[in-house]
């Protein structure tokens, strides 16, 4: 009988305790943010938000997105920024669904630790959102995006910042990497560059940072050197004096670092394989080799020399250099961050000429 008691207690407790979440909100019950974008204003900053605008039921008597609407702030900071939108929004704002972050360029040459840190804490927070400078206001970028995208903006933003990268050249780069690298002892972070909305607010290259701060820009083949060296380049074409080169394939990359000395020397060696477009196929393949890896070359001490005076160690060698300290706190010690702008960067390019499917066009 106690036995039976026992379960039959259970049981109840059961039926009042597990019938669901009493922390999570209905899905109608909130507006799901697309896309972030942070200016700096009078006031502090300016925040604003895509969010999705409902229309009727359809005829399954589902909703249906219809619209999206930009809705912008000013606040002394992004807390007090989201509790402005809580407030003028009645059904409120979930950050679960953003798809990207926008920094204005002005902005982020100011820094954007604190913004990050308010946005991180948010308990809705994904990680794997974009991270993106514009040269433009964020503001008018997120109109830019909302009135110009064809399709849903969010599933047009994942494709867009994180499809595999063949002939794009602009980086993969989410929220917790950008995070991650900013407060590193290895090296520095880094994000992807968009254009004016005048230049069609077009993804062109890499904001460098030192810190939380934006001190360079990458341009176009220089970011594409950076995606090599960190595996994210998966082909494209390189302009190579006459020639254009179609690099087919992932580079082979071999990075080595002596801190022997006063100063750290640097190696990287890069070998690439690739083709040429219709109609270049060379007469003499060999030195033709050569004058494609001479100036592709180029474009690698060009970055590396831009990255080195700047202080921005976005290829990674801090990693390789720490491998020679048997201690953190030595590593710690010998200041990479510091170091790394008195290194001197060796380059060596190789490429060879192999099939492609270019070439049998």
């Amino acid at each position: 009988m106690v036995g039976k008691r026992l379960i039959g207690c259970l049981l109840a407790g059961a039926m009042v305790f597990l019938t669901g979440c009493f922390d999570n909100a209905e899905v109608s019950d909130e507006l799901y943010a697309i896309m972030i974008g942070l200016d700096k204003s009078e006031e502090g900053i300016k925040l604003s938000l895509i969010l999705p605008v409902y229309g009727g039921d359809s005829g399954e008597g589902q909703q249906q997105q219809s619209d999206s609407k930009i809705f912008t702030v000013e606040a002394d900071n992004v807390y007090e920024g989201l509790n402005q939108m809580h407030l003028q929004i009645a059904r409120g704002v979930s950050l679960l669904h953003v798809k990207a972050v926008v920094f204005s360029e002005e902005l982020a040459k100011e820094g954007v630790s604190s913004h990050l840190s308010a946005i991180r804490q948010h308990m809705e927070t994904r990680n794997v959102m974009g991270v993106l400078v514009t040269k433009s206001h964020a503001e008018d970028y997120l109109t830019y995006m909302q009135e110009n995208v064809t399709g849903v903006l969010s599933q047009e933003l994942e494709q867009l910042l994180f499809r595999p990268r063949k002939e794009l050249y602009f980086p993969i780069r989410t929220f917790e990497e950008f995070c991650r690298d900013m407060e590193s002892d290895y090296g520095q972070t880094y994000a992807v560059y968009c254009k004016s909305v005048e230049e069609k607010g077009e993804l062109y290259g890499t904001a460098l940072f030192r810190g939380d701060k934006m001190v360079e820009l990458l341009d176009k083949y220089q970011s594409a050197c950076t995606m090599m060296v960190r595996g994210e380049f998966q082909g494209g074409t390189m302009t190579a004096g006459e020639m254009v080169a179609d690099i087919n394939a992932r580079p082979r990359i071999r990075m080595s670092a002596d801190v022997s000395g006063e100063i750290p020397r640097l190696f990287l060696t890069v070998n690439l394989q690739g083709g040429f477009m219709e109609g270049e196929s060379p007469q003499n393949p060999v030195a033709q080799d050569d004058e494609i890896a001479e100036k592709i070359q180029a474009y690698f001490e060009e970055t590396a020399e831009k990255t080195r005076k700047c202080g921005s160690d976005v290829w990674g060698f801090g990693k390789i250099a720490a491998q020679h300290f048997t201690t953190i706190q030595d590593w710690k010690h010998y200041n990479w961050n510091r170091k790394f702008q008195q290194a001197d960067i060796q380059v060596k390019v190789n490429f060879k000429t192999v099939k492609t499917e270019v070439n049998k066009r």
